[in-house]
């Protein structure tokens, strides 16, 4: 079995779930992803992660340090797995240019063997010096382990608050377009709660109906009459209107009434009206 903590590990441990088993790769230079968010075993090509992860990165001057961590779906969220871990990548190596080779060959320099003893108050460090030189690096490796860590689970936090605040733009303008149709109901609402006799239906009733009514009874209206047309004081003819319509309609027959009004000034309609008023008018019903 692969060794867990090696890119061949984490390629195992796509494979054995490739539906729900994926990858985050973390460059902890500067806390972004590498390849795409969630990195499933169908998007490596040929199994190969180390080719991936270098094809991603791309062209570097430096070395670059990775994160790698094994998360398992689960629904919309998912957890991790296993212990994640840190690989280097190493710079693109620059391109060799050869010196040339001299036209001589000057004398070798001798070469003297290394001491092959440690301890030697002059000659390299203590053993105990190595020693503790070994701690210091290990000790190191795992600040740098926790500090790559640290830098994954930012970036993973940072890819589920963009997402969440996408989400809550949306929200917010869905909201914004409910709050703007709750609006206009309530003026529907108010507008078709509105007495009739504040309506301009009804006022265009007022200054045109009794006349037609009355005319049909063989009645001249006393405002035809009078030089006071148009005098803010109400006639009788409308006031008598005004009596009928609050005594013995309903509000959907007033709103009708005051539609009919509106109509007036169209000759056609008010033929039409006429005809029908006549008609039911002489037939008694």
């Amino acid at each position: 079995m692969s060794n867990p903590k090696t890119t061949a590990g984490a390629i195992q441990f796509l494979s054995q779930n490739p539906e729900k088993n994926f990858l985050t790769l973390t460059n902890t230079d500067n806390n972004t992803r590498i390849g795409k968010d969630e990195v499933y075993y169908n998007d490596i090509p040929g199994a190969d992660l180390q080719s991936y992860i270098r094809l991603n990165i791309g062209q570097t001057a430096t070395s670059t340090k990775v994160w790698i961590e094994f998360r398992t779906k689960y629904g919309a969220s998912s957890k991790k797995e296993g212990t994640a871990f840190l690989v280097e990548v190493q710079a693109t190596a620059p391109i060799q240019v050869q010196a040339p080779v001299p036209a001589y060959h000057s004398n070798p320099v001798p070469e003297y063997p290394a001491a092959s003893f440690l301890g030697s108050p002059n000659m390299g460090l203590g053993v105990a010096q190595i020693i503790d030189l070994h701690g210091k690096a290990n000790r190191l490796q795992d600040k740098e382990e926790q500090l790559a860590e640290m830098k994954g689970n930012y970036a993973d936090l940072k890819a589920k608050y963009d997402a969440l605040d996408v989400e809550k733009r949306g929200l917010d303008t869905k909201l914004s377009i409910a709050e703007a149709q709750k609006d206009m109901a309530v003026m529907l609402a108010k507008a078709e709660n509105k007495s009739i006799f504040d309506s301009p239906a009804f006022q265009a009733l007022m200054e045109k109906a009794p006349s037609l009514f009355m005319a049909y009874k063989g009645m001249v209206p006393p405002e035809m009459a009078a030089s006071g047309l148009g005098m803010p004081s109400m006639s009788q003819t409308k006031q008598d209107l005004v009596d009928h319509i609050a005594e013995n309609l309903t509000d959907e027959q007033a709103n009708f009434l005051g539609s009919v009004a509106h109509f007036l000034d169209n000759p056609e309609f008010l033929d039409e009206v006429k005809n029908l008023i006549k008609k039911y008018y002489e037939s008694g019903n």
